[in-house]
């Protein structure tokens, strides 16, 4: 399988220099939820859906709890999970109310990365062999040509 990509025209009567010009946008397809996740773990490890769901669960409910404690939670290849906040200005320390000043709680992924020896180039095995395909027409069928993959 891969990812479909959908084209399309970009439209900026300001910047003729861009203007008409094509940009490719991630085309969202199903999802999978921990059920659906359960069900191949349990397939894949011998164990049975309702253990691989209860270790899903868990996982999730670890993850919210060492977040909340400040941690930054490492699942191994996958990536890095943290929160982080946005807030508004204040005048000093002693006049900050998280109440009124923190705008947005965010959850962070930053999938693990190397940098390549002698290079700046950073490498990300959870992307490496993604293929994409892109998705014909409105009906956002897609081709059987794939276009590209990620090295």
């Amino acid at each position: 399988m891969a990812i479909a990509l959908k084209l399309y025209r970009h439209k900026d009567s300001k910047n003729k220099e861009i203007d008409g010009k094509w940009f490719a946008k991630t085309k969202k397809m199903e999802e999978v939820d921990l059920d659906d996740i359960s069900k191949l773990l349990a397939r894949r490890a011998g164990m049975s859906r309702g253990t691989a769901l209860a270790v899903l669960i868990d996982v999730v409910d670890v993850m919210k709890q060492q977040m909340a404690n400040g941690h930054t939670v490492v699942l191994g290849d996958l990536g890095r999970f943290s929160y982080s906040v946005r807030s508004e200005l204040f005048d000093s320390p002693e006049d900050f109310d998280p109440r009124r000043h923190i705008k947005r709680i965010l959850c962070r992924f930053l999938p693990v990365g190397h940098r390549e020896p002698g290079s700046r180039r950073m490498r990300y095995p959870l992307l490496e062999g993604l293929k994409f395909w892109v998705a014909d027409g409105a009906d956002g069928d897609v081709s059987d040509d794939e276009v590209g993959t990620v090295e």
